[in-house]
Order: C-alpha cells, then sequence, then structure tokens
C-alpha cells in the first residue's frame, strides 16, 4: 500500500511493507516508520533489534520473502541457517558489541603472561555482575589476575577509585604488583585513613587523591574506623558504618579473603559493607576449599548473596562438583582402561542430584560431553566442556 508525500509524489512504501536493500538482497526486514523531507520519504527498516537503519526508497526493493529480524529471531523461529549465513549474522552482532570479545589488557602491563591468566578476566566479562572469587594455588600469579581485571575494566568504563584490602604483610606487594600495570596505590595509614574518613563525611564522596588505595584488614577493621569515636570538645570522629552517605567504590578487590570467612567477625561485616557499596568486587583466596563448606558459602555470599540465598541452596549446588571432578580426572587421565565407563559414570551420578536434574540436565556443554562418552569417539578437554 503506498500514499502520497508532501512533495506530491506518490510514497512507493508503507509502514509494515516487508523491503531488502537493492545493494544487498540478504538484507530484509520490515518498514517501521516513514519520515517526511523535502527531498521525499525516507524509510526506517528494521533488521534486528538495535538495528533500524533510514533509507531513500531508491536503496528498497519490496521482498517477497518473510521478515527476519536477525540471528535471535531465526533461532527462536527453528529456522534452519546456511552456515555462511549463520557466521555472517554471528560476525554482525560481535560487531555491534565488540566489547566481550576484544582485551584491551592485553598490553597493559609489564608482565609475560600466561594464557590461563586471562580466564577470570573473560569469566567476569562473561558474568551479569562483575564479582569473582578466584580460587588458585599459591604462585599462579592471582595478583596478576586481579589486575589483569582492573585494566580490563578502567579501559571499558574508568574506575572512579578502586580499594585493595589485604594482610599487613602483603601491602608493599600489592603497590609494587599494582605498579606493574602503570597503576600507583597509595598504602593508607592509621592517619591518612582517619583523612579519607573526614573528607568522604564532608564532601560525600571518597577523597581523589586516595582514588587508588591499599588498606591492611587489621587496621581497617578497627573499632575506630568503623563505628567511629568520640573526640575531645564534644565531637565525633566519624567511621565507615556511619558516613552518610556511604563511600561507593568502583572496585574492591580482597586478598586473602578466607580470613574473613567467619560470619561473627568484624572482618566479616567489614566485607559486607564495601561488598555491598562496591560495583566490581574480586575476591582472592589459596585455601577456599580448606575452609569447609559453611565457610566457603559464607565468601560466596558476600559477592552474590542474590545467587547463594542459604545454605540449602549452596548445597544444591555444589553436591554435583565431585563427581564432575572425577570425571574430568578421568578424561584427562585416560585411565584406568575402562576410563570412559567410569567418566560416563560420574556423570550419570553428578545428573540425578537435585542440580543436575534442574540445571545440568540442560547445560549443552554438559550434554555434550555424556553423548560423546555414549558414543565412544575421541576426546579431550577442549570447549564445550573446559570453559
Amino acid at each position: 500500500m503506498t500514499g502520497t508525500t508532501k512533495t506530491g509524489e506518490a510514497a512507493r512504501f508503507a509502514a509494515g511493507d516487508v523491503v531488502a536493500l537493492r545493494a544487498d538482497a540478504k538484507r530484509v526486514g520490515p518498514i517501521v516508520a516513514i519520515r517526511e523531507t523535502e527531498g521525499g520519504s525516507r524509510y526506517s527498516v528494521f533488521f534486528a533489534a538495535g538495528d533500524v537503519r533510514e533509507y531513500d526508497g531508491d536503496q528498497l526493493v519490496l521482498s517477497s520473502e518473510p521478515t527476519t529480524a536477525g540471528l535471535e529471531h531465526a533461532l527462536a523461529q527453528a529456522r534452519w541457517l546456511a552456515p555462511a549465513e549463520f557466521r555472517a549474522l554471528l560476525t554482525a552482532k560481535r560487531l555491534a558489541r565488540p566489547e566481550n570479545d576484544s582485551l584491551y589488557s592485553l598490553t597493559a602491563a609489564r608482565i609475560n603472561f600466561i594464557p590461563f591468566q586471562f580466564k577470570p578476566l573473560i569469566r567476569i566479562l562473561n558474568s551479569d555482575q562483575h564479582r569473582l572469587f578466584i580460587a588458585d594455588e599459591v604462585g599462579v600469579g592471582k595478583t596478576i589476575e586481579a589486575g589483569l581485571i582492573l585494566k580490563e575494566l578502567d579501559s571499558r568504563t574508568p574506575l572512579e577509585n578502586v580499594l585493595i584490602v589485604c594482610p599487613k604483610a602483603l601491602t608493599q606487594k600489592w603497590r609494587a604488583e599494582m605498579r606493574r600495570f602503570d597503576e600507583e596505590f597509595e598504602i593508607l595509614t592509621s592517619e591518612t585513613l582517619k583523612y579519607c574518613l573526614q573528607e568522604t563525611h564532608n564532601d560525600g564522596v571518597w577523597p581523589a587523591r586516595y582514588r587508588r588505595a591499599i588498606v591492611h584488614l587489621e587496621l581497617l577493621r578497627n573499632e575506630q574506623y568503623l563505628h567511629g569515636k568520640d573526640v575531645k570538645r564534644g565531637g565525633r570522629r566519624h567511621g565507615l558504618f556511619t558516613l552518610e552517605p556511604p563511600p561507593a567504590f568502583s572496585m574492591l578487590i580482597l586478598d586473602e579473603a578466607h580470613h574473613v570467612r567467619n560470619t561473627e567477625t568484624s572482618s566479616y561485616e567489614l566485607l559486607q559493607f564495601l561488598s555491598e557499596h562496591s560495583d566490581a568486587a574480586v575476591f582472592l583466596s589459596a585455601t577456599p576449599v580448606h575452609t569447609g563448606a559453611h565457610n566457603l558459602f559464607a565468601l560466596l555470599q558476600l559477592l552474590r548473596e542474590d545467587r547463594f540465598l542459604d545454605k540449602a541452596t549452596f548445597d544444591q549446588i555444589v553436591e554435583p562438583n565431585r563427581h564432575l571432578v572425577d570425571a574430568v580426572g578421568f578424561i584427562r587421565s585416560k585411565q584406568p582402561n575402562n576410563w570412559q565407563e567410569l567418566a560416563g559414570g560420574a556423570l550419570a551420578t553428578a545428573a540425578a542430584t537435585w542440580w543436575g536434574q534442574n540445571v545440568l540436565g540442560g547445560d549443552p556443554r554438559f550434554t555434550a560431553w555424556r553423548d560423546r562418552l555414549v558414543a565412544g569417539g575421541e576426546l579431550s578437554l577442549n570447549p564445550p566442556f573446559s570453559r
């Protein structure tokens, strides 16, 4: 259906018409809006969510093909795509949002990186919230992993302030490591911490002079820095918990996180406060599995209370883990001779748990490995299961 433009010319298309680009017949979509100009009609064409383009009538032709609203629409409609078309659509989506496929921190430090040190960074970029618990053995470079995350997040959206909390013995180490990333951190003393708290009380924001700060846990958890302290002449020095508004941090890094596992301590209360008022948070620990399930739950709840609502839910989540670890061990070692049978049995046991039935069973990575074991094909720990 066509109409008449304000120039008196007949409109070539109407809203709702399905059109294709003359230059690329595969670009097909409906007209969702028409804008009249002195030079004639301009047509807005919907190709995909976030992809609406405006064209002159000369650039478009009516299409007899059904509307294809991009990759999501094709998948939702169970429409099979030719490999070339699928790759083209996937590339288009990545070009539209390149930030998760490009790492800006590859050359961000004077360090020879080991590839696995980027795994925590990729994990946090793909998460719905920038919060992560890094549990690696001593000596694998957890400070480097945290530094990579810091630089990457700062490259995407500048981090206004970053607070590193660690044991007193590690403050100088952290300062030196951050210098390798061209990040200059100030180590807070009792006097500079008092200054930061007072300035935050006066201005409502953490002082810019200490926008990159390291503070040791033993100092910060002191009662006077948490709840404040009465001073001479009837005044009162404010603590973290009494500041209005509370200080906000762009990123929080906690090293040796297992030291705050006890929920009844001031250290736990402190980290709960800091985590709640930080946009991003990274916890590091070399010994989380030795703290016991209850303590591990307490630490994870500091990071993602929305994910770990209660201990019962946590137990359901971790129940299949040991069986998955067993399966991975059999696949890696290819021992004993019946390793495939044992690995398949471990996956079956994991699938029989509550979490396995309700979550793992719908994970394509899990089902792909289960199917491969049944088929008896060549196996190696590459995607889809190794992520």
